[in-house]
């Protein structure tokens, strides 16, 4: 029997196109990953400028509420507070009536904790 070896050329052709292959699958794969790195990147951008947005609103209100209570009496307050519940007295009266059950069921489990 007689056994046909690849000639040298013909592995040489094979290790060659296997190269060029893998070096475009390498290529392939690289320039996916930096588009998908890129967009990653984009998408962490946009939510550190909602973040930082967001971050700005919230310093923003409190320095209005630290400016309101430095420049306002607690007589004009509350003054204001009326006006705000004659405006709203349903709203006020169920938010009463919830901080009062919540008050009440607070001090409610804090006798039961010394009665036991």
């Amino acid at each position: 029997m007689e056994k046909n070896f690849p000639s040298a050329a013909n592995v040489s052709a094979a290790i060659d196109d296997t190269k060029q292959n893998t070096a475009e699958m390498i290529d392939s794969a690289r320039i996916k990953l930096a588009d998908a790195l890129e967009k990653g990147s984009e998408s962490l951008m946009n939510g550190a400028l909602a973040v930082e947005e967001g971050a700005t609103a919230a310093a923003a209100k409190l320095s209005d509420s630290a400016t309101y209570l430095r420049d306002h009496s607690n007589g004009e307050m509350w003054s204001r507070c009326c006006e705000v519940m004659g405006r709203h007295p349903l709203q006020v009266m169920t938010l009463a009536a919830i901080g009062g059950l919540l008050l009440g069921r607070a001090l409610w489990r804090r006798t039961d904790a010394y009665v036991e």
